[in-house]
């Protein structure tokens, strides 16, 4: 569900499984708007019926949601929404911000680190100040302009004739996050709509 809307803060699941390990609960449910992280982010926090989620983890195509009890049946998801709607501004804003740097320079965004406080975003080349403030400027621009983006999947044929930012070399199905117009990077994170 975090694929196809970030916005979801609360949804209802069935429990497919929940086998006791270590003092807590490996827990998977037939659908999921948890976000386990990637892509740089960290993965969501809240609650999954009365049983708070600890960690999380992916195997074999399911999230494993790791609780601090058991749960059974249909069960109330709710995410802790405020801490993954700063989160997806934030990476948002990674992207935005790279985007423009690589447009003004053809520097690659080489890593970065979202914590709770700052950000840091590292670049493959040195920017005097005078371009990061304006780069600054123009990312400004573009927040106070409520610029959408867009989330794809394109097929091998699209694929191959987008031109889009990525750390690494990827294969099977490609998420692209597009800030319309400024930026297209591969990104498997939630990131806001606008």
């Amino acid at each position: 569900l975090y694929d196809s809307d970030s916005h979801i803060c609360r949804f209802f699941a069935n429990v497919v499984s929940c086998e006791k390990k270590d003092g807590f609960y490996d827990t998977v449910l037939d659908k999921t708007a948890f976000f386990p992280g990637g892509g740089g982010q960290k993965r969501d926090e809240g609650k999954i019926g009365s049983a708070a989620l600890t960690d999380m983890y992916t195997e074999n195509g399911r999230v494993h949601h790791i609780l601090d009890s058991a749960v059974l049946g249909e069960v109330e998801c709710v995410l802790d929404y405020p801490l993954r709607f700063s989160r997806m501004q934030n990476h948002s804003g990674e992207h935005l911000f790279s985007g423009i740097i690589h447009n003004a320079t053809g520097f690659e965004n080489v890593g970065f680190h979202m914590g709770n406080e700052f950000m840091t975003i590292d670049f493959s080349g040195e920017i005097d100040k005078e371009l990061i403030y304006s780069c600054e400027l123009r990312a400004n621009e573009a927040i106070y302009k409520n610029i959408p983006v867009k989330i794809s999947y394109p097929d091998e044929n699209e694929l191959s004739r987008l031109s889009y930012r990525s750390k690494k070399e990827l294969s099977g199905d490609i998420r692209i996050v597009e800030i319309c117009g400024i930026d297209v990077c591969a990104c498997c994170a939630p990131h806001v709509m606008n």
